[in-house]
């Protein structure tokens, strides 16, 4: 009797346990008050884009309105080399007048024939051609020379060098000590007076050396040296293979500072035939 009544408690205890879990499967989760179902909000949106009533802009009325913004901002940087290129084969008094907007006035080439017939401008352009990638290759490779040392952790007086270009960076000798040095060593009228005073940018330098520092694997560096690369060998076949993103900086840097660097050449290389252009 007793087995019986166990038997039947429990069978009573399943069925409830199976009819909770049926009702935990049925039942909805509530919903938080003031906020629309799933089901609603698709019904709503469908509403709204049959009806047009759309909240916020289309994805097309949102690209016409950039593209006009670009096209805006296009224009007002490029309207002055336009005009700059439209002057030059205009006739100089209708430019004078105001007369030349968006199309050549009276069109005309006697402003190129005047240029390229004084000899000085070919000359000039040589130069400041010659200057400029001579100038780009020294001082990129005298930004690598000087930024990677520094970029090793444990370089002896690591940190009086660094102060030692930083310094220079606040505090220089002027225009005329400078002119002496250079007049001393002998490089007045000669190229190289270009390059030499200033072929270290301390902030190129600077950012040359926290790409080695934070970019350039210390493991692989680690591993080269294990395998008996000496430090030409890593810097050449390891360094420079991966900074090749940072050298392509300092070359547009460079090209930059040199291509528009007139009056260092009027300083120290008084001679025409070796000015580059203005």
């Amino acid at each position: 009797m007793f087995e019986r009544v166990k038997e039947f408690s429990n069978l009573f205890s399943a069925s409830l346990c199976l009819r909770c879990i049926h009702k935990l499967k049925v039942r909805k989760p509530p919903e938080m008050p003031g906020r629309k179902s799933s089901a609603e909000m698709e019904r709503t949106m469908k509403k709204n884009s049959k009806s047009g009533k759309l909240t916020g802009l289309s994805e097309r009325s949102s690209d016409i309105i950039l593209v006009v913004i670009c096209a805006i901002i296009l224009f007002i940087v490029a309207y002055p080399l336009y005009y700059v290129l439209i002057a030059s084969v205009s006739n100089p008094y209708d430019v004078y007048a105001g007369k030349t907007f968006f199309l050549p006035s009276q069109f005309t080439l006697d402003g190129y024939k005047s240029v390229f017939a004084d000899p000085s401008i070919l000359t000039g352009l040589w130069n400041s051609l010659k200057y400029t990638v001579i100038g780009t290759i020294f001082s990129v490779v005298v930004l690598y020379l000087s930024a990677y040392p520094l970029s090793v952790k444990d370089l002896p007086g690591r940190k009086a060098l660094s102060i030692f270009f930083i310094i220079t960076m606040y505090f220089g000798g002027g225009m005329v000590p400078t002119y002496l040095i250079v007049k001393e060593t002998g490089l007045i009228n000669n190229m190289w007076a270009l390059f030499l005073p200033g072929g270290v940018a301390v902030g190129n330098m600077i950012i040359v050396r926290n790409f080695f520092e934070n970019s350039i694997p210390k493991e692989m560096v680690e591993a080269a040296s294990i395998d008996g690369a000496s430090k030409w060998t890593t810097f050449l076949r390891i360094v420079v293979p991966l900074s090749r993103s940072i050298m392509a900086v300092m070359v547009v840097f460079s090209m930059v500072a040199y291509w528009n660097d007139w009056f260092t050449s009027m300083i120290y290389l008084p001679s025409p035939a070796k000015a580059p252009l203005p």
